[in-house]
């Protein structure tokens, strides 16, 4: 209950609607990223991974600069949760 509760603050702060996919400007890598309920999913050369990303590295302003939103592409996160 804790970590949805911490996740979706964090994805208000950054002003993403879950399953909104966004990308890190300063990455040479084309994953695209997104919010679940309860993490951070990678998906990357048509794979779904748990991301990695540190959630202390998202709250830091610097990130904020680094975050690009990427509106016209939306995971539908139905098909995310089948996929588990």
């Amino acid at each position: 209950m804790i970590i949805k509760l911490i996740v979706f603050l964090i994805r208000m702060r950054l002003g993403l609607k879950l399953g909104e996919c966004f990308q890190f400007t300063n990455q040479k890598s084309t994953a695209l990223y997104f919010f679940t309920r309860t993490g951070i999913t990678k998906y990357w050369r048509g794979n779904f991974t748990h991301s990695g990303i540190s959630l202390n590295w998202l709250l830091d302003p610097s990130c904020k600069s680094a975050l690009m939103h990427r509106k016209d592409i939306n995971i539908n996160l139905y098909a995310w949760t089948e996929l588990k």
